[in-house]
């Protein structure tokens, strides 16, 4: 098996069942490494797809196939909020041509104080706000050539099914199973108000139509 979502049978189980009896010190992220190993369930890459086999864990647990270890860490309940710190920050106007401020660079963000300010901008700034992330994600940040912080952005999983985007492509069932890893949506981009910058003439000047 490798990207594919697993199919539960009885021996599946009792495979993780028996993980779970021979290693009771096991977190559940441990426990769900483990069965992506035992099952060579991974991306072609070879990262394992223990963010999804940690979902299923979850669902199994919850219906009483299996007895997971209590989460060390505490999560928010269904249905609500996450809540990101509001710091403050440099808002000051940027009015240029876009030549005035290549090279751009491209950064990942990953932790630390780039994301604690990753989250404060994109919640107060971007229209759909920020309620955290589902999954693999990958966050990134846009900088001028002299390090000035002009834009965000957040890419994550595909959705497993969307009407449209699968007619267009042309996905039957089996294929969009098989292929589903090499798509990623975008799900946050944010030009920051603060910015007025000259693009090009066919594309628009203004903020506001760069804001996804």
């Amino acid at each position: 098996m490798t990207n594919t979502r697993p199919v539960l049978t009885e021996k599946r189980i009792d495979d993780i069942r028996r993980i779970i009896r021979e290693n009771p010190n096991m977190t559940r992220t441990q426990i769900s490494k483990s069965v992506c190993e035992l099952w060579r369930w991974q991306l072609p890459s070879g990262q394992l797809k223990d963010i999804s086999a940690r979902d299923m864990l979850r669902a199994l647990d919850k219906v009483g196939t299996i007895a997971l270890p209590p989460p060390r860490i505490v999560t928010r309940k269904a249905g609500t909020r996450a809540v990101s710190e509001h710091l403050g920050h440099d808002t000051s106007l940027i009015e240029c041509s876009l030549r005035e401020l290549t090279p751009l660079c491209v950064e990942i963000v990953e932790n630390g104080a780039g994301l604690k300010e990753f989250k404060s901008i994109i919640d107060q700034y971007h229209y759909l706000g920020f309620s955290g992330t589902v999954g693999e994600n990958m966050k990134y940040a846009i900088r001028s050539a002299s390090g000035k912080l002009l834009a965000f952005l957040l890419f994550g999983s595909a959705a497993w099914s969307c009407h449209d985007r699968d007619l267009h492509i042309g996905w039957n069932k089996e294929r969009r199973r098989e292929a589903l890893y090499l798509i990623s949506n975008n799900h946050r981009f944010l030009v920051f108000p603060w910015d007025y910058v000259s693009y090009c003439s066919s594309f628009c000047t203004s903020y506001t139509s760069l804001s996804a």
